[in-house]
């Protein structure tokens, strides 16, 4: 059994930074109750500064959490403590959170409903996660090789034998593990699951064996090697898959690629933000000039979110009961105390997922002079109803600004809902078996029934690019082209990354040429834009330069210019950095905006002055920027500025 008691120590990271100005205050300035990544980490516990309420400070020492108590390794031994006996915990080092997305917005690593994370590896990248049940996605930037984390809905805990010669696995087990891969790939695989120790702990290791992907052609088999656990109330996959032409290769690298795994921890906190799953919600600050004060021992007020003048405020409490009965007994209790107390709104929405009451109202503070803007929702996690009420001054002269970030920070808020992720996950488990299903029926050529299965598994997840590729493909089959097109259109744009836009080429080819052949130009455009897009070919660019240019003599002189130059921006986005295209939008730019010009249509001219500009910075043509200048200077002149 995998234990979340134990705690291991932190993963090389972003160090914890020094309070400061800006840093995290409170009781328990930068405590980390499971210290950092909790089971399936690093071996060693987390070693920082113990403050206890008597004033003694305990030095660069072990500790461990464990449960209400704390147990502290000194020199001459080992000691444990009570919570309550504790003020705080300083790491030395502690990791950042990971939120599931990179600062710049792309994928991460990690998944902060399934309580993981995925470590840096040397020649490994985030990519983007589309599949059913895949929580987390990396891939190897040299080889054809995929690092994922499946998470499925598990009802019991394994009773996992102790790792060795003799170990024997229970037949049922392994029974299960293979009908779930069975559901990924096109025939059963057939390997082995043996008791493995794992950093600490005991897992199942799969494999390795040799599969083919639903939608693989022959050829195209992987290696697949797993680790498979539970713990949560849900069972994880570690899985590594690699091209099996490269498995040699790639050997040593999948063994170390499998231990990047780890559990997030209970409590993790820094200046920057505060994730809890004993409370059930997390949150960042929205700049520099705002505070987190943190008690997360407190059963009932865990944080508070401040400016440094303290004008805007942001609470997180925890209550029983209900999220409707706390919104209606806080805005009650405001109207009962204050004559000058108005409610603005108060109604059901879905908060990042989860389903909230929110609500906001205006009053003054007891004492205070200043009239408040209170904004804010309760919402369920962890069993308990999780209050977030933020504050800003209504007439102060940056009332704006603080009322911005009061919402960013409650915007931030995300809660920790375990039953709705198994809920998610068994949808997810469903289409999967619904695909699985309806690729069975698609080998023996029974198309109506393959299209019902995968209708079901789009019912179950909408996003599952796959299924769409594949029912499109039984559409195909079935003689309905249109719907084929369809899907296929739509599984290229729920996974760009998946491959299914070579499919849509060749049907974009066939309708960029009948749109040539009708001088359907703006049509002819888009399609030629993405036949090129796919196939990169010399003549495929002849013709989509042939389209635009015959496209822009078209529309040069008609109305609604704004128009025409959005419908190429449009068309030409996924190429715009290839030369031939980018001349050609860069033209479409300084005409547009010549022809602007005359009309004295200063404001949309200015914008094309502006667009020419970016355009130069983002294909680093510098040309273009001067272009833009002149346009400007232009415009300038024209309006006697």
């Amino acid at each position: 059994m995998i234990r979340s008691e134990r705690a291991p120590a932190p993963a090389a990271s972003s160090p914890l930074r020094a309070p400061c100005a800006g840093a995290v205050r409170g009781a328990s300035v930068a405590l980390l109750c499971a210290a950092a990544l909790t089971p399936l980490a690093a071996s060693a516990a987390p070693r920082g500064d113990v403050v206890l309420r008597n004033g003694t400070v305990l030095e660069d020492v072990e500790y461990e959490v464990r449960g209400e108590s704390v147990r502290v390794t000194l020199k001459y031994g080992s000691r444990t403590y009570r919570r309550d006996e504790i003020r705080r915990l300083v790491p030395k080092d502690a990791p950042s959170s990971t939120d599931g997305a990179t600062e710049d917005g792309g994928p991460s690593a990690a998944d902060w409903e399934t309580r993981f994370r995925l470590q840096e590896l040397a020649d490994w990248e985030p990519v983007a996660a589309n599949d059913p049940l895949v929580r987390a996605r990396m891939k190897h930037t040299q080889r054809d090789a995929l690092l994922e984390v499946r998470v499925r809905p598990a009802d019991s805990a394994w009773n996992i034998p102790e790792p060795g010669a003799r170990a024997r696995v229970d037949r049922s087990v392994s029974d299960e593990i293979f009908a779930d891969l069975a559901t990924r790939f096109a025939r059963r695989p057939r390997g082995t699951v043996t008791p493995f120790a794992y950093q600490g702990s005991r897992v199942y290791r799969v494999g390795p064996f040799t599969a083919l992907p639903h939608g693989s052609e022959r050829g195209e088999e992987r290696t697949i090697t797993e680790l498979r656990f539970r713990n949560h109330g849900l069972e994880y996959a570690v899985s590594c898959s690699v091209k099996s032409e490269d498995a040699a290769v790639l050997a040593d690298e999948v063994e170390v690629a499998l231990r990047a795994f780890s559990f997030l921890p209970v409590l993790d906190l820094d200046e920057d933000h505060y994730a809890d799953y004993t409370h059930g919600f997390r949150l960042r600050r929205p700049g520099d000039d705002w505070i987190l004060e943190t008690e997360p021992f407190s059963t009932t007020k865990p944080l508070r979110a401040r400016n440094k003048d303290g004008r805007a405020v942001v609470l997180v409490r925890v209550l029983p009961g209900r999220p409707d009965e706390a919104v209606a007994a806080l805005l009650e209790e405001r109207k009962k105390r204050s004559r000058y107390f108005v409610e603005r709104a108060r109604e059901a929405r879905t908060h990042r997922g989860s389903s909230v009451v929110a609500f906001e109202f205006e009053d003054f503070e007891p004492g205070g002079r200043r009239k408040l803007h209170y904004q804010g929702f309760g919402g369920f996690a962890a069993g308990h109803t999780v209050l977030v009420q933020g504050m800003a001054p209504l007439s102060d002269e940056d009332a704006a600004k603080l009322d911005r970030e009061v919402r960013a920070v409650i915007e931030s808020v995300q809660l920790y809902d375990q039953e709705r992720a198994r809920r998610r996950l068994g949808e997810e488990a469903r289409a999967l078996r619904a695909v699985a299903s309806g690729w069975a029926a698609a080998l023996k050529r029974d198309w109506s029934k393959a299209l019902r299965d995968y209708d079901t598994a789009i019912g179950e997840m909408p996003t599952y690019a796959l299924a769409h590729y594949l029912r499109g493909l039984a559409k195909k089959e079935l003689g309905d082209a249109k719907g084929y097109a369809e899907d296929v259109e739509k599984a290229a744009a729920l996974d760009p990354a998946g491959g299914y836009d070579a499919a849509l080429g060749d049907l974009a080819r066939t309708e960029a040429e009948i749109a040539t052949r009708k001088k359907d130009w703006r049509r002819a455009l888009e399609l030629w834009a993405r036949v090129y897009a796919s196939s990169k070919n010399e003549k495929d660019l002849r013709d989509l330069l042939r389209a635009g240019t015959s496209y822009w003599g078209q529309q040069r002189r008609k109305p609604r210019l704004r128009d025409t130059v959005r419908a190429f921006e449009k068309a030409l986005k996924p190429v715009r950095k290839v030369k031939g295209v980018h001349e050609l939008l860069a033209r479409v730019y300084r005409e547009a905006g010549a022809e602007l010009l005359r009309k004295k249509e200063y404001s949309d001219a200015r914008r094309m002055a502006s667009a020419l500009r970016k355009l130069g910075r983002i294909v680093k043509a510098k040309r273009y920027e001067s272009d833009a200048g002149r346009l400007s200077d232009q415009i300038k002149r024209a309006r006697g500025d």
